[in-house]
């Protein structure tokens, strides 16, 4: 992440808020539990308020990097591109 170098120095009991707006717990507050690092794109559990824990892509929780994420007019790819 090069927009949100703060997440690098969380601790375990971090609290944060993810803020990717499609997401469908945006806007909820979690609790960082742990990184995942050994994929190509870093994750992280976190735990919601219910007690549940999922892994999100850390670029979900970054506030500047959701920011620049924009809605297109029109699909770029088609289903049959997707499924492929």
């Amino acid at each position: 992440m090069r927009g949100g170098t703060y997440l690098h120095t969380t601790h375990h009991s971090s609290i944060i808020r993810i803020c990717y707006r499609h997401h469908p717990f945006c806007g909820q507050t979690v609790e960082i539990v742990r990184w995942l690092r050994r994929q190509t794109t870093e994750s992280l559990i976190v735990k919601l308020p219910e007690g549940l824990e999922l892994a999100i892509p850390a670029w979900m929780l970054d506030p500047v990097a959701c920011n620049l994420v924009c809605d297109a007019p029109a699909p770029r790819l088609t289903v049959e591109a997707l499924l492929a």
